[in-house]
């Protein structure tokens, strides 16, 4: 009796090991193919994240580049609109100056002897007139400082005149050339003459 239960320990023993091998051999087939899949998935992802990079990246060139020829294009344009422009208030400022040079060449081709000295005037007087007035029409301003205090922002000093009154001194004497704004732009200085206290 004490034989056969020894026998049945030990086959249940053996029994028991067979399956502990078969356990640990199945475990491991599983470890294995769990880290082949482990693998395959880093080998995948990598490609996946590369791929999404890449598409992303030809996405923002395309982009830039679409970005690059719109402002080329805008760029020509708005260069074009202002070349236009300038021909356009050009070709205004110009047209009525016109007027005033036909003035002029009446005046070249009437016979000397026809009119005095006095009509002569008069009609010098009458084109600077019509000359003032297309300067006006075109927002040109007059800088005429006589009387005014020097500003060398719009005036160009030509010479000193002393003064013995204090409250003179920096004061324009007397405008030698007069000068021309348009708008914010100085077009020409205004020369003066100013007075200098001792």
């Amino acid at each position: 009796m004490k034989e056969e239960t020894t026998t049945n320990k030990e086959e249940e023993a053996t029994c028991s090991g067979k399956e502990e091998d078969h356990l640990e051999i199945a475990s491991d087939d599983s470890m294995i193919e769990s880290k082949s899949e482990d693998a395959e998935s880093l080998d995948n992802k990598p490609e996946t994240d590369l791929e999404i990079l890449e598409s992303e990246l030809a996405s923002k060139e395309d982009k830039y580049i679409r970005l690059v020829a719109e402002f080329t294009n805008y760029r020509r344009r708005v260069g074009k609109e202002m070349s236009g422009a300038r021909h356009k208030g050009q070709a205004d400022l110009l047209s009525g100056f016109l007027e005033v040079l036909d003035d002029l060449e009446r005046v070249g081709v009437t016979e000397k002897t026809e009119y005095s000295v006095k009509f002569l005037i008069e009609g010098i007087e009458m084109v600077e007139r019509k000359f003032k007035q297309v300067l006006d029409a075109s927002g040109v301003e007059m800088i005429d400082p006589c009387g005014e205090i020097f500003n060398p922002n719009a005036m160009e000093a030509m010479v000193t005149v002393p003064t013995d009154l204090p409250e003179e001194d920096g004061q324009v004497c007397e405008v030698l050339q007069k000068g021309y704004r348009l708008g914010d732009q100085l077009l020409r200085a205004a020369q003066v003459s100013v007075l200098k206290g001792k």
